[in-house]
């Protein structure tokens, strides 16, 4: 077996100390600019939000800009620097004023704590190359569980049979190193920390209606793990570990031109629920509709529009489903709204249905549940395609979906 168990314990590690790190130092940073909403608020809550928006804005970052390096998870300083300002106005999404932000400052506070842990993780790196580790698997029922030694304790990251079964279909490479590598990719994951689920719901009902109407081979799943992809064709954000099952990479690295030389014209964009990405998606969307002929596109996104955005979107709207009282407030309570891009979008000739979905499910791969969200579901369906067979299709199915 090679060494790449240790060193993705040893990532993991520093990876979680430079969030927790940045995090703190970060705080201290805002509670300089006399924001009201951070100061009225104590420090724990405060610390907690920002934690958890600056560690989904880093692996944003590592996901859309992929690193060429052998340490995956640490992004390269250039990248901190050049989108510092979204980054950071993102990471402190409570503040009132955003203009009170030093953006500067806080990328200076990320490089330098970002160095500290690379560096460390480079001598660990160092030390590790000639150890090797055994991995063994341990079937019980429906459950695999993967067994190696972490120092003196046997440690195990347990995997339901059919998720295990389902990777090593998908598995493209060296047969020996297989238990491994899902291995490898297990401990992987846990650097979404407790914010896991929000990256593995999947809105199964519609991949349903992409494989019963046989459209797998022209469809690209956008947002996708090796272990909750839907779809043969599949994006997702570790392209270190996942193109070993497959997976054709980010979704933000694939550009019009190599979109426009396959053969997905159906593109599925189920994607984590962070603004900082949903934002950025909006505007690949709109230039993959301007550069890319005959594409149909469903964007499946919470109703996080502002009260505006969906006054304006009424004539476009279908509605589907009744609210319950949990989604009714939630829903009552407007949110700051997405960014112009959806505007964009939802003025463009290319819309054809924004489809209003209350209570809709979406399956938990940790849970292996279905579960509602607190607000509704938009599936904004565009197309510039001249042929709307799969639309029509697809309407009548959306109306009458039974998703309990």
């Amino acid at each position: 077996m090679t060494n790449n168990i240790y060193k993705e314990i040893a990532q993991i590690s520093y990876f979680n100390k430079f969030i927790t790190h940045t995090s703190q130092k970060l705080y201290e940073e805002a509670t300089t600019y006399k924001d009201e909403i951070i100061d009225k608020y104590y420090k724990e809550p405060v610390l907690k939000g920002i934690t958890k928006t600056f560690r989904k804005n880093i692996l944003y970052l590592i996901g859309t800009y992929i690193n060429n390096q052998k340490i995956y998870l640490f992004p390269e300083k250039s990248i901190i620097i050049k989108h510092k300002k979204e980054l950071f106005d993102y990471t402190f999404y409570i503040m009132k004023d955003k203009n009170k932000i030093n953006h500067t400052n806080c990328a200076n506070i990320c490089i330098n704590i970002l160095d500290i842990y690379k560096n460390k993780l480079i001598k660990i790196y160092n030390y590790f190359n000639n150890d090797k580790i055994d991995v063994k698997k341990v079937i019980k029922g429906n459950q695999v569980s993967l067994y190696y030694k972490s120092g003196d304790k046997q440690k195990y990251m347990p995997l339901p049979l059919v998720y295990y079964d389902k990777l090593k279909t998908l598995y493209i490479g060296p047969n020996n190193i297989l238990d491994e590598t899902i291995l490898q990719l297990l401990i992987r994951y846990t650097c979404f920390d407790t914010d896991k689920e929000g990256y593995f719901f999947s809105a199964d009902n519609i991949y349903k209606f992409i494989i019963d109407n046989n459209y797998q081979d022209i469809a690209l799943e956008a947002f996708s793990g090796s272990i909750n992809s839907n779809l043969k064709n599949y994006c997702s954000l570790f392209t270190d570990i996942e193109s070993k099952f497959n997976s054709k990479g980010s979704f933000f690295v694939l550009n019009t031109d190599t979109l426009k030389n396959s053969n997905y014209t159906l593109y599925i964009c189920n994607p984590p629920f962070m603004k900082i990405l949903i934002d950025h998606l909006l505007l690949k969307i709109m230039d993959m509709l301007n550069l890319i002929k005959n594409i149909d596109i469903m964007l499946i996104i919470p109703d996080h529009r502002s009260q505006e955005q969906a006054d304006n979107d009424k004539n476009n709207e279908t509605v589907i489903g009744t609210l319950t009282e949990t989604t009714r407030l939630t829903n009552y309570i407007r949110y700051e709204g997405y960014s112009k891009y959806y505007d964009n979008l939802a003025k463009s000739n290319y819309v054809k249905n924004i489809f209003l979905l209350h209570n809709f499910a979406y399956h938990n791969y940790f849970t292996d549940k279905f579960h509602s969200i607190r607000t509704s579901t938009l599936i904004v369906y565009l197309s510039n395609n001249t042929d709307n067979t799969i639309y029509d299709k697809f309407e009548k199915y959306i109306k009458n979906i039974n998703n309990k």
